[in-house]
């Protein structure tokens, strides 16, 4: 519960006149060309309606209550507050709209045992006597509701006695409340309707007062008011204390400020505000208020009502509390108001989110406080254990079965007279059992139930507690071992284990022994991890983990000499560089030559002796642990030489002089690099340039010359041509 707020103390004004505010949040609800004015017992209307002269555009008494409600210019409602306000008068202020809270709709499959409610039937007495005040849009007889239970009402919405529900909220308030289904709470009390409100577009607070007061002089003990405001209103917090004083309990919203705040006046709030919560116990959105608004009591909210009805918005809430505060005085006719309201606060279950909200009714202990003595224990008909049951440190529900002829309050698991686990609201959390750690041996559970009146029933069962893990190691791969997949897990565990697992794979035991095995797959890396779990018979667990590498790929290598279908001739180099393997390390590189085997390392010597043509070279890399990568490459051997021919020159045995000149034809594959003019074994011109010309003096050469033409290829193949004789003239 919270303290009211000063912004909100400062529009509670008693004794004075309040001029409309600038514009907030809420201003919609004040109607300023609406006036309610609050007067003494012996104060004259007449008096009133004289001072406000021509302002009084229509007047008419607030039925019941020293009130009246003045309609006045609403440009002018500030002026004629402060001509009203006189001798006579108790308070003064705009009148305000309200809205019936939440809105009918389908709804989530409801349970009334969020708050005990069937526990508290069975302590009801008939509840003919208790007639329960709906004020709200009127009630119509339902499914759930016959007309027979519905009482003569009053409608102050048209001014008139028939309080027929023209928009349906109301008669399903009044179907939760005294509904002969399974959400109806007092399926034998009577309602007492009033039409305070027209559906979607609501009333006003003097309406809502006089209705309250009405049901009380018409023999309400309890008044349901389900309206939403958030603006205060003097006229209502009189009729909400006109309640208190006729000891009747009025049943509202926390979004109505004269019930979920006290007035300045010091008048005691003996209303009781509802918030609503969900099967779980958890507030629903916007069910519990803030700003200073109390909320009393939390209840469930999640019912339906007729079909697929519910009311949103904690309206359900409100009805299960109306209608459990009409079963306590049906159970107790002479409770007093102050009694019920006290009881259901006393008897109220703490929220099971936060401490400071509101507690959440409970119905059964309630009534069972109001009822006759519950002499009788609750019977533990199963402790939900079987003898012999091995408990391991894993916790295992315990769900025992436990009857009472009314309710069973709270359940408790108790070991060597501890209480180890307990239940007690329908959405505390499940009872659980556990085995203390390194503890073997057997144990007597008890099971100890408790009803509402503190009568106690045991039940107990032995079981057997087991937490020793079993013994497990794994033989094989050895710890910070390199591996390759698929890797075989061998494990040797205990007898009693009865399953083995790696990395979700089973392991198969090896009939006759303690060893288990298996393949698995392990992440390539260093740093690769696998964890072995066992089972044994009781269901303890073990683990443990190897660590290691794994290595699935082959060395890698950064580039391959000589390139991709580069030529070579006679013995060349082969070489492969940036090998490398990051898990395992590289074991050998290997090199074949069209498929003849070469040797090992990295550099190698290809001999093509005469071959011409391709020569395809395959580097094989192996790692430590096996895996293999190839690099494959074909070059193009040419071992053959250049054509070459002198085209135009002196013959042989000519006589030459001066100088003489060569012309050369020479072709080849893999193209020529130059032709050469060689004389008496001396190189003495020489041409790059197809179209080759060479030409010498022969006047600085012997008398004889032997004359050769001799070609080269790109690749240093060469060819000669024959042998002829000059002679020098």
């Amino acid at each position: 519960m919270r303290l009211v707020s000063s912004l909100l103390i400062s529009t509670l004004l008693v004794g004075s006149w309040a001029a409309p505010a600038a514009a907030s949040a809420h201003d919609f609800e004040v109607l300023p060309g609406r006036l309610v004015v609050g007067l003494t017992t012996s104060a004259d209307p007449a008096r009133v309606l004289e001072r406000l002269g021509d302002l009084a555009l229509a007047s008419r008494p607030v039925p019941g209550m020293s009130a009246m409600v003045v309609d006045v210019p609403p440009d002018r409602a500030e002026e004629a507050m402060r001509k009203a306000y006189g001798t006579g008068v108790r308070h003064l202020r705009s009148d305000v709209k309200l809205v019936p809270g939440g809105e009918p709709g389908p709804g989530e499959t409801g349970t009334l045992e969020t708050v005990r409610m069937p526990a508290a039937k069975t302590w009801a007495t008939d509840g003919r006597g208790t007639i329960v005040g709906v004020v709200d849009t009127g009630v119509s007889p339902t499914a759930l509701l016959p007309a027979g239970r519905i009482l003569p009402g009053q409608d102050f919405v048209d001014g008139d006695a028939d309080a027929t529900d023209e928009d349906g909220h109301g008669s399903l308030v009044a179907s939760l409340i005294a509904g002969t289904g399974e959400t109806g709470v007092c399926a034998q009390c009577r309602i007492l309707p009033v039409r305070a409100m027209s559906g979607r577009d609501g009333g006003t607070a003097s309406d809502l007062a006089a209705g309250i007061v009405w049901a009380v002089k018409n023999g309400a003990r309890v008044v349901t008011v389900t309206a939403s405001g958030w603006t205060s209103s003097d006229v209502l917090h009189d009729a909400v204390d006109y309640a208190r004083v006729h000891g009747v309990l009025v049943v509202g919203s926390t979004h109505l400020p004269a019930i979920a705040t006290p007035d300045l006046s010091n008048r005691p709030r003996e209303g009781l505000t509802v918030g609503a919560v969900d099967g779980a116990g958890r507030k629903g959105p916007g069910t519990l208020p803030s700003h200073g608004y109390w909320t009393d009591v939390a209840a469930a909210d999640n019912l339906r009502v007729l079909g697929e009805q519910h009311l949103d918005g904690g309206v359900g809430a409100i009805a299960v509390v109306s209608g459990t505060a009409a079963l306590a005085f049906a159970a107790k006719p002479g409770a007093t108001a102050a009694e019920v309201r006290e009881a259901i606060l006393r008897t109220a279950i703490p929220s099971p989110e936060l401490a400071e909200d509101a507690p959440i009714l409970n119905a059964g202990r309630l009534l069972s406080e109001f009822g006759a003595a519950d002499r009788q224990a609750p019977k533990v008909n199963s402790t939900g254990l079987a003898a012999g049951q091995v408990i391991t440190a894993t916790p295992v529900e315990v769900r025992p079965v436990v009857t009472d002829d009314h309710a069973v309050a709270r359940v408790e698991v108790v070991v060597d007279g501890e209480v180890i686990a307990e239940r007690g609201t329908p959405w505390a959390e499940p009872l659980r059992l556990s085995a203390p750690a390194g503890w073997s041996g057997d144990k007597t559970i008890t099971i100890r139930a408790y009803d509402d009146a503190g009568n106690i029933g045991t039940g107990t069962t032995v079981v057997r507690f087991d937490t020793a893990a079993p013994a497990i190691s794994i033989v094989s791969p050895k710890p910070a071992a390199t591996v390759r997949n698929l890797v075989e897990v061998v494990v040797s565990a205990e007898d009693d284990v009865t399953e083995v697992t790696v990395a979700g794979v089973a392991l198969t035991r090896q009939p006759g022994t303690s060893t288990w095995s298996g393949k698995i797959r392990v992440p390539e890396g260093r740093g690769a991890s696998f964890t072995v779990h066992a089972l044994d018979a009781a269901g303890n667990n073990h683990y443990t983990s190897w660590s290691g590498h794994a290595d699935d790929s082959g060395p890698t290598a950064t580039s391959m000499s000589p390139a991709a279908s580069a030529k070579v001739r006679g013995t060349f180099t082969t070489k492969l560089t940036g090998v490398t393997d990051n898990v395992s390390g590289v074991a050998k590189a290997e090199l074949w030559a069209n498929g003849r085997y070469l040797g090992t390392g990295t550099s190698k010597q290809v001999p093509t002796g005469r071959t011409n043509g391709k020569v395809t070279l395959t580097w094989k890399l192996t790692d430590k642990v096996g895996n293999t990568r190839s690099y494959t490459r074909t070059v193009i051997a040419d071992n053959k030489a250049p054509t070459v021919s002198i085209t135009k020159a002196p013959g042989n045995k000519a006589k030459v002089k001066g100088t003489v000149k060569v012309s050369v034809k020479a072709t080849d594959t893999s193209g020529i690099a130059r032709v050469e003019l060689i004389i008496n074994g001396k190189v003495v011109a020489r041409d790059t340039t197809a179209g080759y010309a060479l030409s010498v003096n022969t006047a600085k050469q012997k008398k004889t010359m032997k004359v050769q033409v001799r070609a080269y290829d790109k690749l240093g193949n060469v060819t000669w041509t024959t042998t002829r004789t000059w002679y020098r003239k």
